[in-house]
């Protein structure tokens, strides 16, 4: 990983198409690592061992540069290497939560698909939460405190219907 973090850090902020094209081609080297592991070693401990530290690399290095990556490109590359986990992960880093309970529809984990609306219903209220504090101050001391609580919740979502089984 400190090669990739070298590659990334040697390209200005600045250079978007560079550091786009760089980190897309960086996603591809770790996908096509981690689905090469059987063959590096006879060894299953230390594969899982392995691929449990390049998962946390990867998830790690999509947090790192999700602004350098094309969202599209990213889920199509992920998704061709058949990496769900790592998949779910960058759906909900880029907060596309829709692709997330679409999947867990799909298998019919209906207890994990709530648990997914809850956590999106709570992250969606406390981020548009807030509270402002006004003062007026006149010829006499007078303050006015006003506090204004925003709490959205999530009527419907447009997610696509599933097909008939």
């Amino acid at each position: 990983m400190c090669a990739v973090r070298f590659f990334t850090w040697k390209v200005p902020l600045q250079a978007v198409t560079q550091r786009t094209i760089l980190c897309t081609w960086l996603t591809e080297i770790l996908l096509d690592e981690m689905n090469s592991l059987q063959d590096l070693s006879d060894d299953v401990s230390l594969q899982t061992q392995y691929a449990s530290t390049l998962a946390t690399e990867f998830k790690t290095f999509l947090s790192e540069n999700q602004s350098s990556l094309n969202e599209a490109t990213t889920f199509h590359l992920i998704s061709s290497h058949g990496r769900v986990p790592e998949l779910l992960y960058y759906a909900r880093l880029v907060k596309d939560y829709e692709r997330v309970l679409t999947h867990y529809m799909q298998l019919g984990e209906w207890k994990t698909a709530l648990e997914t609306l809850r956590e999106v219903r709570f992250m969606h209220t406390h981020t548009h939460t807030h509270a402002r504090t006004h003062t007026h101050t006149h010829t006499h001391t007078h303050t006015h405190t006003h506090t204004h609580t925003h709490t959205h919740t999530l009527e419907c979502l447009s997610l696509p219907r599933l097909a008939s089984r």
